[in-house]
């Protein structure tokens, strides 16, 4: 049986990515970026798979953040506060679907951090964040 903070949080992968569907759904018609429509759809993929407790979840998960990563360097390009707003949020998520008492639900995986995809693309998230940010705040103070 699945863990109940497993399904909790596809449950709440499903639900987000619905708002990114249907509101990137709405913004492509418009003219806009393709991202929130293929993200909402990756998050409610992402969530049915973590709900039926299959490690693909965290795969999927994975993937986008890649991908949020990649979109975000393109449209933002080396703006730390704009890459912050674009990729916080994903981040944190990320960071949660790493905890052991999350992972433990997944079939065929481990609760071990290191084991985790999600966990792999979080941190190199947070780190691509913490350098622009040393790196902004230095070229400030130099003359």
């Amino acid at each position: 049986m699945t863990a109940i903070p497993t399904r909790v949080s596809g449950v709440v992968l499903i639900l987000l990515g619905l708002v990114f569907l249907g509101g990137g759904g709405h913004l492509v018609t418009l003219g806009g970026s393709p991202y929130y429509a293929i993200a909402g759809a990756m998050m409610v993929a992402s969530g049915g798979l973590y709900w039926r407790g299959a490690r693909w979840g965290d795969r999927l998960y994975a993937l986008l953040l890649i991908g949020t990563l990649v979109w975000a360097m393109w449209e933002a390009g080396t703006n730390p506060w704009a890459l912050t707003a674009r990729l916080f949020a994903p981040a944190v998520l990320g960071v949660w679907l790493t905890m052991p008492w999350v992972r433990h639900g997944l079939r065929d995986g481990s609760p071990a951090l290191w084991r985790s995809e999600a966990a792999t693309a979080t941190i190199v998230i947070i780190a691509l964040l913490a350098v622009r940010f040393v790196q902004f705040e230095n070229a400030a103070t130099v003359d």
